[in-house]
Order: structure tokens, then sequence, then C-alpha cells
């Protein structure tokens, strides 16, 4: 549980994704009425996993 948190942390962080802009672009979490913004990786995923494990 701890490295999935880490690995989420790590790849919302500005500098590895961006959030998308657009209201509609917002995605429900859990059965609860909180939205969280959907964001897009910034660099291929092999090299995203090369820089986690530096």
């Amino acid at each position: 549980m701890r490295i999935t948190n880490e690995i989420v942390q790590f790849l919302e962080r500005d500098d590895n994704s961006r959030q998308l802009a657009g209201k509609g672009d917002a995605v429900k979490v859990g059965n609860t009425k909180s939205k969280k913004q959907k964001r897009v990786l910034n660099d291929y995923l092999y090299n995203l996993h090369l820089k986690f494990l530096a």
C-alpha cells in the first residue's frame, strides 16, 4: 500500500503530468461526490519509470 501511494504521488507531480483544463475533464472518485481532475503524462511511461527508480 505504501509503494502504491508513492507511485501515485510521483505521477501526480507537476513535472511528470499536467491537469486537463476543462470542467468536463473531471471524474468521480469512488461512491463519494468528490471529483478529481484528469491528468496527462508529460513523458513516456518507460522514462517516468526510470525517473522514479532514480
